[in-house]
């Protein structure tokens, strides 16, 4: 199935400009709550921009559509687990266009997604977030009433006498804010890409510097379910294969006690089959608590991928 090779890096790339850590183990509880996204609760706006480069497929208007049905399937899933659990959520989707046009055509910096992000070494992540500056860049010649950056969301350890500084994505984050008057934001970048054994990745998700957004290179509702619910705190429970021939190891204890846990591998499962587990929505900060039988699942090992 293609999502193997997205089972491979997803945790590296969850690391990514992540710098308060030892370098052998990590508890993923510090994405808790942190970032631009951080509890998955009230109106939440998914911004969605359609990318078109020269080794995916290009975008064409039922391509838009049905990614879009994906999409929205996803988001009205999770309002209905969040109300199945006494919480609120309301996705608001919006997406780019400028006139006629619906995607911006921007290369990755290799042919792949998958070799974009492992062929560069250390730098793979720096490499990714400049392709997103720069698609980011062009989205924000549609929201020209957007002339002051000031209100983006300060790391706590800034130094106040430097002046600010951010990126394109911090950018289009803010102009996303202003106008949809929101303070919850995601940022999703879709590549067509479905027809190709390529990954899909969530980025910056333990950073306090780089804003968290995900790229997606299929149309899977539940991948799409679990991207999103990764950038608000939600950790994948498998473990990666050492091949991607085989399949990935889920989590015993998770898979024993949850097992329709929708952050598990669910290769042969709809979406309407599965939850949002207890131990997920501690995670998500709909609960304060959590069992503890379950925290050594959120310590991993830093150097494996």
């Amino acid at each position: 199935m293609k999502t193997k090779i997205f089972i491979v890096l997803i945790l590296s790339i969850v690391m990514a400009d992540y710098t308060g850590c030892s370098n052998k183990k990590i508890d993923l509880r510090h994405g808790m709550n942190r970032n631009v996204c951080k509890r998955l609760s009230g109106k939440t706006v998914i911004y969605i921009i359609f990318v078109d480069t020269k080794t995916t497929k290009p975008w064409t208007g039922f391509d838009i559509r049905s990614t879009l049905d994906s999409l929205k399937l996803a988001t009205s899933w999770i309002q209905n687990q969040a109300q199945l659990n006494s919480k609120s959520v309301n996705f608001q989707l919006e997406y780019f266009h400028a006139g006629t046009d619906y995607t911006i055509t921007k290369e990755l910096p290799k042919k792949m997604l998958y070799e974009s992000i492992n062929t560069f070494g250390n730098q793979g992540a720096k490499k990714i977030n400049g392709w997103a500056n720069s698609v980011s860049k062009r989205a924000l010649i549609t929201f020209p009433e957007t002339v002051s950056f000031e209100k983006i969301l300060l790391p706590p350890n800034r130094d106040p006498n430097k002046p600010l500084k951010p990126n394109d994505t911090e950018k289009l984050i803010i102009a996303i804010k202003e106008k949809y008057k929101s303070d919850n934001v995601a940022v999703c970048f879709m590549l067509n890409n479905y027809y190709k054994n390529d990954i899909s990745l969530n980025m910056n998700m333990l950073s306090d510097m780089t804003p968290e957004y995900f790229i997606n290179s299929y149309k899977n509702p539940t991948l799409i379910s679990q991207q999103l619910l990764n950038l608000f705190g939600a950790l994948n429970f498998y473990k990666s294969p050492e091949d991607e021939k085989m399949s990935a190891t889920n989590n015993e204890l998770i898979e024993k006690n949850y097992p329709n846990e929708v952050m598990l591998m669910q290769e042969n499962k709809h979406l309407s089959e599965l939850v949002i587990s207890p131990v997920t929505q501690y995670l998500l900060g709909w609960t304060n608590t959590v069992e503890n039988k379950y925290t050594k699942i959120f310590k991993r090992d830093l150097e494996k991928k």
